[in-house]
């Protein structure tokens, strides 16, 4: 659920719905009350890319970049 990739990636629910509505996240399904199940790969690449996403648009500086994706 949201609340518990949360919990794995240290944010809150709503950031893992801010990825999904971003596009880096898809739900592996939904459960019968309609509670979405991410895919523990998925919820990590999605952190990644909200991560690059945000130094892109932050300005920071290339080489920081590489060396985080490193």
């Amino acid at each position: 659920t949201s609340a518990q990739a949360g919990q794995l990636m240290g944010v809150t629910p709503a950031a893992v719905l801010r990825w999904e509505r971003a596009g880096y996240l898809e739900p592996a399904g939904k459960g019968v009350r309609g509670q979405r199940y991410y895919e523990h790969g998925a919820v990590i690449h999605a952190e990644y890319l909200a991560r690059m996403a945000a130094m892109r648009t932050s300005g920071t500086d290339v080489q920081v970049r590489r060396r985080f994706a490193a």
